[in-house]
Order: C-alpha cells, then structure tokens, then sequence
C-alpha cells in the first residue's frame, strides 16, 4: 500500500483484542513538509504510525527537518528527482537502508546503530561533514555520489566504530582543508 495523507494516525485499529491477528507490512508512507507532524513528534519518528520494516519515502522536504529514527524501516525517495534537506540522525537503530535519495546540504548521523546501509544516494553539500558514525558496527556506505563545497571538509567520521564499509562512492570535494575520511577509535573497517 502507498499511504499519502496528513491525518494523525494513518493505519489505525480500534477494537482489537488480539493483536497477532493482523499483520501490518510492506506499506510506504510518503513524507513531505506538509505532512512530516503526523510521523515525527519531536523529531522522533511516531512509533506505530510506520511499522517496523515499513517504508518512509521523502518528497520534497525542504526545511532541513531533524529525523530522529529508532526502528528498523527503509528511507528512500518517492521519485527519484526530487531533491530533500535533512538531518537524518539513527539513534541506536539496526537494519535500516538509506537508498536512492536526492540530498542537499543534509547530514546522517549513526548514534550506536549496527547494520545501517547507506547506498545509491545522492548527495550535494556546502556543509562540511556528511557522516558522522559513533559507535555501532557493520554499517555500509556504498555506490554513493557526493559533492561536497566548503572551507573545512570531513566528508565522513568515524568515532569508536567497528567492521564497516565505505566503498564505491565518488567524491567531488573542494575546499581549503579536505579530511575525506577521518578514523578515530574504530578498527577492521574497510575502506
């Protein structure tokens, strides 16, 4: 199912008494500046307004809104032209894909979150760091491109990170002090 709405609770179950008796899945829920209120509260994502494994495509969202997810789900785009800024930051998340958005001067941010795939993004920046990943494990950056125009640059920071990957990507960098990847603490990382 492709949900575009702007009420409360999109899915909603009244009455139920036996909650192993509906199974809620592989349904997308579009996200745009009109209707980011009714998935994030707070800038956290609303729990049960998008189930775990569920999908959250991003159209058009221009304000650099702050995405706070917790719960496994996918985040891509609803068409594949449309350009979004925001700050996506993964507090303690695993098994979440990041894949096929068009980004503009948008940050990630893997606060210990383990199994994050990040791959087929587009991004383009005048912000100095693009990813940050602190603690967590067995993250994947791949297949991206990246255009990145500021004095200071640090495309991708890894802080007390273990076993991920960066590969594949194309970085077009210009500034005055470029710091591509910078590794801090981390070990058996594949770059």
């Amino acid at each position: 199912n492709l949900i575009i709405t702007n009420t409360s609770n999109p899915i909603s179950k009244i009455n139920v008494t036996n909650e192993k008796g509906i199974n809620i899945s592989s349904n997308s829920y579009v996200v745009s500046n009109d209707n980011f209120n009714v998935y994030f509260k707070k800038n956290e994502l609303i729990l049960g307004n998008v189930e775990e494994d569920g999908r959250l495509l991003l159209y058009n969202i221009t304000n650099g809104q702050k995405m706070i997810i917790k719960s496994p789900i996918i985040i891509s785009s609803y068409k594949n032209s449309i350009i979004n800024n925001v700050s996506l930051v993964l507090n303690k998340a695993n098994n979440v894909t990041i894949c096929d958005i068009v980004f503009i001067d948008s940050t990630i941010e893997l606060k210990s979150s383990s199994n994050i795939i990040i791959a087929n993004n587009t991004f383009n920046s005048t912000r100095s760091t693009l990813l940050t990943i602190n603690n967590g494990k067995n993250n994947t950056f791949s297949n991206n491109s990246i255009s990145i125009n500021s004095a200071d640059v640090s495309v991708i920071k890894l802080t007390k990170t273990d076993s991920n990957i960066i590969q594949n990507n194309v970085l077009n960098i210009n500034g005055t002090t470029i710091k591509a990847i910078i590794i801090d603490s981390s070990k058996y990382n594949l770059i």
